[in-house]
């Protein structure tokens, strides 16, 4: 069994026990996450169940939960979005029994009380640095969700707006206010 205490490789990731902890690496350092409130799991279902059939029903691809996306394999930084949206022709290339190999094309998380406003940032620049062409930050407690795209300002959708990722899904949209 690996040790906790150092930077840990794949490897040593792949040797922690299967006891559902959820566990990301950034750079080698383990980040252990405590269980979502349900506040934060509805907020991220309801992101999904609004966008998974859409995106079903067109081909585009799949939404997925609780997947792991190998961003960097050294030293390694592998994330596990909320909810995360991978491109058709990226799904008929991956390989079902091992993490998803990049970023996600979106990337969903949901803030809990607990996370620091740095790490947070860190883990939308890892997405973005690493092909993902937007990033959601849902605020379930302020009702509010941030679209981050590279290059460009924070866009800010509160629960009176609609949200759209037009980039990813022209003509989808969703009253925001339907996420909380």
């Amino acid at each position: 069994m690996p040790t906790t205490t150092g930077l840990l490789t794949l490897a040593d990731y792949e040797q922690l026990p299967d006891d559902g902890v959820r566990r990301e690496l950034d750079e080698g350092e383990l980040v252990v996450m405590t269980f979502p409130k349900p506040r934060h799991t509805f907020a991220a279902l309801n992101f999904y169940d609004a966008l998974n059939p859409w995106v079903r029903s067109r081909g585009l691809g799949r939404c997925v939960t609780d997947a792991g996306f190998l961003l960097v394999e050294e030293p390694p930084v592998l994330r596990g979005p909320d909810v995360a949206f991978v491109r058709a022709e990226r799904v008929a290339a991956l390989d079902p029994d091992n993490w998803i190999q990049g970023a996600p094309d979106l990337a969903v998380e949901v803030v809990s009380p607990s996370e620091s406003a740095e790490d947070l940032f860190r883990k939308v620049q890892q997405y973005l640095q690493h092909g993902s062409q937007a990033v959601l930050t849902i605020y379930p407690r302020e009702r509010t969700v941030h679209v981050h795209r590279q290059g460009q300002a924070i866009a800010v959708v509160t629960d009176a707006d609609v949200l759209e990722v037009p980039e990813l899904f022209p003509g989808w949209s969703i009253p925001a206010a339907d996420l909380f």
